[in-house]
């Protein structure tokens, strides 16, 4: 099978869709399905590859994690005649994403969505509900256009059902064992951040309000109060609300910024508890690294996160946008070590079973079935119609 791949976001961005997509990539190769992607410039720093197509972008200044590409449909259509993919996949749903579902069907080539971003969930958190109708008008009409939309969770799936995108199936999400683990806990690490032999909170993610960390403030201002410097929140990401959240969070917070690679990996390790309080999460990537890290995670009963979670067995959940029941799950859990290590055991087998290549071979059996669905019917719809004379 030969794919089309278009994104609006790649790298040398990173972020869940890329993280996702180089291991795709990687997949893909290893499988000897060959893959054309098409993906917006960034810069003089873009990695250079032959079987990736840039096209000049400007910043989304919504979502600057994705780029609106200048796209040519000459030469996407140039490129596709030369490459002769049996399918184009379409990652995201802006100016690429739109050339993709145009150009499958100028070329008469089947089409899957990929659904990853709650974008109209978050306009509510930036005081513009009144336009989530026209976001959701302009995802049906983006989704619609397609033979299935993947979506990373069930939650997910439900709500582009509500939403009025029936035909969707699941590629959810795997982790690597050897890059998160328990054993890249570090106390140097530790003795640096000024943690020492005290507790470690951590919340790993994108400083922004969608992500609910006004919540984690309410919960933790309390926490703070009761145990002081006996425990200590450090929060891994940048974003909008950095400097906002720097002035509002207790003095003895530490705000690591943006980790990768590595230094995310150690910094996960080297922690004692994951707190997660976003509810917009359509998987939640960094909770399954944390479990992966041997953490007890403690996050909001919301989207994604459900499909990753059960609570009382590999973790604890509380009421999504609820800081009251979140302070006394933090409570409960920094006062129970043994708590903590049942959590920690159970969510590291968790964990484990979910493989990046089961997923990606799931990923690969849903091409099949819309490519087979796809042949069936240009073949039926081929054939000469038969006419009985009597």
């Amino acid at each position: 099978m030969r794919i089309a791949l278009f994104t609006d976001t790649f790298l040398p961005q990173i972020n869940g869709v890329t993280n996702t997509l180089s291991r795709m990539l990687q997949w893909f190769e290893d499988q000897d399905m060959p893959c054309l992607v098409f993906a917006p410039q960034y810069g003089m720093t873009d990695p250079v590859r032959q079987d990736v197509e840039r096209f000049p972008s400007i910043r989304f200044v919504p979502y600057p994690e994705c780029r609106l590409a200048l796209v040519s449909a000459t030469r996407i259509d140039a490129s596709l005649k030369a490459f002769r993919p049996d399918l184009v996949f379409n990652m995201t749903e802006f100016s690429l994403g739109q050339a993709g579902v145009a150009a499958a069907s100028r070329r008469g080539l089947p089409a899957v969505s990929n659904y990853s971003t709650h974008f109209p969930q978050y306009l509510s958190y930036y005081r513009a509900d009144w336009l989530q109708p026209t976001a959701w008008k302009y995802m049906r009409q983006f989704h619609l256009r397609h033979q299935l939309t993947l979506c990373p969770s069930h939650d997910t799936q439900n709500r582009l059902r509500q939403q009025g995108i029936p035909n969707t199936g699941i590629f959810s999400r795997g982790i690597d064992m050897n890059r998160f683990h328990p054993a890249k806990r570090s106390q140097t690490w530790r003795d640096i951040n000024g943690i020492g032999t005290g507790l470690a909170v951590l919340y790993a993610g994108r400083l922004s309000a969608e992500k609910d960390l006004d919540i984690l403030l309410e919960a933790w201002r309390p926490v703070q109060a009761l145990y002081g410097n006996k425990v200590r929140l450090l929060l891994a990401g940048d974003g909008p609300m950095a400097a906002q959240y720097k002035r509002d969070f207790p003095a003895n917070t530490v705000f690591l910024g943006y980790l990768k690679g590595e230094a995310l990996s150690v910094a996960y390790a080297s922690c004692d508890l994951f707190a997660f309080p976003s509810t917009t999460e359509t998987f939640g990537n960094v909770v399954l690294e944390a479990m992966a890290s041997g953490l007890p995670i403690l996050a909001a009963a919301a989207g994604g996160v459900k499909d990753i979670i059960r609570h009382g067995h590999d973790g604890l959940t509380f009421p999504a946008r609820d800081a009251g029941h979140m302070e006394d799950k933090l409570i409960e859990l920094i006062a129970s070590p043994a708590l903590r290590r049942h959590y920690a055991v159970n969510g590291l087998a968790s964990a484990a079973a979910r493989t990046w290549d089961s997923e990606f071979q799931n990923l690969s059996t849903h091409f099949q079935q819309v490519l087979d669905a796809w042949t069936h019917e240009n073949t039926v719809s081929d054939r000469p119609v038969e006419v009985s004379s009597f």
